[in-house]
């Protein structure tokens, strides 16, 4: 699980510092709330035949896997002339706060799957399983080709308003060195990867115009082109998402290697 670059010692902390969001939250994730291994996994589309490529979601905080079926997001893969596999992990908040969700989605789902010859995986989250992609890609670099973010959470007030101080994501500066538990500057820090794409999954974004979240969205979209970029009207709820769902899969721009 190493970073493009640094010490063993510097992942693990790392590793501390963004499941640091939790942190606060484990009081209400007990033993009723479990984590198993392996991780439950719902298969809403099939194979087809020839195909090669993965379509993975990831559900939000409060949500399961199943809430991908009801909102039809593997028909829509279909529709738009995709041909993959689409499977929802059922990566909960639970999983967040035992620090295991990019362990048991590699182990579980993508290392699986690259076994069985499956030549692009793509990963799809809401909020907080937007966040859960940005993970994946940072403690598995280059294992994923592409990250879809539907109103992904990026952190508190404060760090997004340093960012935006320092007139966006190219010119913020993070510190020298930073606190285990800092896990936002650090996950903006690996977020400046795609200031200067290289090697990078694509990575396509969308929000709510109305979006508690849409400001930290906003720094995020200003590095990525402008067609890997989707705002819809509407705040952080469904309706939303399945028409950013639906738009970003029309434009091409969702797993353009498996159509």
């Amino acid at each position: 699980m190493p970073f493009l670059s640094g010490s063993k010692r510097e992942v693990v902390a790392g590793r501390a510092g963004l499941i640091g969001l939790c942190a606060g939250l484990a009081a209400c994730v007990g033993p009723w709330t479990p984590a198993p291994a392996p991780l439950v996994v719902e298969r809403l589309a099939p194979m087809p035949a020839g195909g090669e490529c993965l379509v993975v979601l990831l559900p939000g905080r409060g949500d399961r896997a199943g809430v991908f079926r009801r909102e039809g997001f593997a028909p829509a893969v279909a529709a738009a002339g995709i041909r993959a596999e689409v499977v929802a992990a059922d990566l909960h908040l639970g999983y967040y706060v035992r620090r295991t969700a990019d362990v048991r989605l590699r182990e579980d789902v993508v290392a699986p799957a690259r076994a069985r010859g499956v030549r692009q995986v793509w990963l799809v989250g809401v909020s907080m399983g937007g966040l859960g992609t940005l993970m994946y890609d940072r403690y598995h670099p280059g294992e994923v080709d592409g990250l879809v973010l539907l109103a992904p959470f990026l952190g508190d007030r404060p760090v997004i308003e340093e960012v935006a101080a320092a007139g966006g994501l190219a010119r913020w500066t993070p510190p020298a060195t930073l606190a285990a538990d800092d896990w936002q500057r650090d996950i903006w820090r690996w977020l400046r990867r795609w200031v200067e794409p290289r090697g990078t999954p694509l990575l396509v974004l969308g929000w709510g115009e109305s979006d508690a979240l849409a400001r930290s969205n906003r720094l995020l979209a200003e590095v990525l082109p402008p067609e890997r970029v989707f705002v819809r009207a509407g705040g952080h709820d469904w309706r939303v998402w399945r028409e950013l769902w639906t738009a970003m899969l029309a434009s091409g721009q969702v797993a353009p290697g498996c159509r």
